[in-house]
């Protein structure tokens, strides 16, 4: 069993050799649940798991009325605290 730190904002770092074991990417989205006494952490399944995904798209839809929409519905998803 490995020790991790709370930092002051809550934050937990999960080593890098469990990151490495399950495939766990900067940015990716967990799933945080309590069992028992216990915290449990898994990938977050369906939908995209990564936010920001649509930020690779910037130069390819620049000037578009596409890009506009997925910024607006990502500002939206943040406001719903996402």
């Amino acid at each position: 069993m490995v020790t991790t730190k709370v930092s002051e904002r809550g934050q937990v770092v999960i080593p890098k050799a469990i990151r490495d074991k399950l495939g766990i990417r900067r940015g990716q989205m967990l799933e945080v649940d309590v069992a028992g006494d216990a915290i449990r952490m898994r990938q977050a399944k369906g939908k995209s798991a990564r936010r920001g995904d649509w930020r690779r798209w910037r130069g390819v839809l620049a000037g578009t009325r596409a890009l506009q929409g997925l910024e607006a519905e990502h500002r939206r998803e943040i406001r719903r605290g996402r």
